[in-house]
């Protein structure tokens, strides 16, 4: 499925509920859509994944990366996140059912879940996408499917480098180009939203895995909400190691791609100093 800026108006709706900011996301240009079905996983995921388990080097337990998977969240519907788990509770706005570029279902980490009220009815707390670095709220759980994610990704600012953990041990850790002292990488906890494929000509390398994170800089830059992505250097200047981003943070085109091809959306993202 091909994204083009012809969604721009659309795009720019669902930026407005999620974000607060009716811009289009920079990411749809040149993007075709990394749709991973339930269907597919079960084709030929799992034998790729275990085949690429098989064939990575072996790497210790780290001791602060959890080894169990990742609940998330998949929304059948847009919904109104609440400040606590009960209709009455203050509104924290709404997210909608898919992401504006490539149309998948909107994927959101579960962070604790509890029963509340006479009818014991189940919510989920969960992080969501926009502006700031913790984004947080309650949604019904009747309302969405649930799934895991298996893979994690941290990113060192300061190291300038990302390594990369599947059931909490690490399986690749990669040089990276982090953001521009004058307009940093944020901190926190995040999450992919969407996996984009790129055209040859988008110059930023195959995928640009888009975050929920925001630049604190840029409430717009390059039509889009100041939205955070890892992709490639592609024909971008300033090398591997280097503070020389907007924001966002660049992989070799070699290993976004080896990203591109495993992390699905809702997978944690942690950016730390």
């Amino acid at each position: 499925m091909q994204s083009s800026l012809a969604r721009e108006g659309l795009e720019a709706v669902y930026d407005a509920i999620d974000d607060g900011a009716g811009a289009a996301s920079t990411f749809a240009a040149s993007g075709q859509a990394v749709r991973r079905s339930a269907r597919a996983a079960a084709l030929y995921g799992g034998v790729a994944t275990a085949l690429a388990l098989a064939l990575a080097p072996a790497v210790s337990q780290a001791a602060d990366v959890p080894r169990e998977p990742q609940e998330v969240a998949e929304l059948k519907e847009t919904v109104l996140v609440r400040a606590e788990p009960d209709f009455d509770a203050e509104h924290r706005g709404y997210v909608a059912a898919k992401r504006p570029i490539t149309r998948q279902e909107t994927t959101l980490p579960v962070l604790e879940k509890r029963r509340t009220g006479a009818e014991d009815r189940l919510w989920l707390l969960v992080r969501t996408p926009g502006r700031g670095t913790r984004r947080t709220g309650w949604i019904p759980a009747s309302a969405r499917l649930r799934r895991e994610v298996y893979w994690r990704i941290y990113i060192d600012r300061s190291e300038r480098r990302a390594r990369i953990y599947y059931e909490g041990v690490e399986r690749s850790s990669f040089r990276v180009v982090v953001g521009k002292p004058d307009t940093p990488t944020p901190l926190g906890s995040f999450f992919v939203e969407e996996n984009v494929r790129n055209s040859k000509s988008a110059g930023i390398g195959p995928y640009a895995i888009a975050l929920s994170a925001r630049s604190g800089v840029y409430r717009q830059f390059a039509g889009g909400p100041g939205q955070i992505a890892l992709h490639g250097t592609g024909i971008l200047p300033g090398a591997l190691g280097s503070a020389s981003s907007h924001g966002c943070v660049r992989f070799s085109n070699k290993a976004v791609n080896y990203l591109g091809e495993r992390i699905d959306a809702g997978t944690p993202v942690t950016i730390e100093e």
